[in-house]
């Protein structure tokens, strides 16, 4: 089942001091004293009707991308939206590595949309990119809908295939 996949990828995580567990809220004060909830603790892997939801939790550098390579991996999906969307910077190092999961899931017959409204993130990954670069998307909702549509594209042309 494709969801396993994706839940098992997020290592255990310890909260500040308040227990430990997988992607464990961890209570903070709020300025009116009512304890709010985080779960911004590490990139969180979903299926999405086939496709793959990568959600970062704030901006990218090495270690993250690290977790996108591992979710990705762990997914084994040919179509990934990767969520930016609290990203406002990516660091020069884990630009690279982004084109390069581009590539490889390209190799494989998919793609990956990257949902981020930063020019500054875009312009990065497309300069670093040399041939083809990813799909960029302001909302999550029109990346989905253009990776769905890029599956059901690509499952038409396999079932095709397969009866002819």
């Amino acid at each position: 089942m494709e969801a396993d996949r994706c839940d098992s990828v997020a290592p255990p995580v310890r909260s500040q001091g308040h227990g430990q567990g997988r992607r464990s809220p961890s209570p903070t004060q709020t300025d009116g004293g009512e304890a709010s909830v985080s779960n911004d603790v590490t990139v969180q892997c979903r299926d999405f009707g086939g496709c793959t939801i990568l959600t970062v939790p704030g901006d990218v550098d090495a270690s993250r991308v690290n977790e996108i390579h591992g979710a990705a991996a762990a997914a084994d999906s040919q179509h990934v939206v990767l969520d930016l969307g609290k990203a406002s910077a990516v660091h020069p190092s884990a630009v690279s590595a982004l084109v390069d999961l581009h590539h490889r899931i390209q190799a494989r017959g998919g793609g990956v949309c990257i949902v981020t409204r930063e020019i500054g993130v875009r312009s990065q990954v497309q300069e670093a990119a040399s041939g083809s670069t990813p799909r960029f998307y302001d909302e999550i909702g029109d990346a989905l809908e253009a990776s769905m549509a890029a599956r059901q594209a690509s499952l038409s042309s396999r079932w095709a295939d397969a009866v002819s």
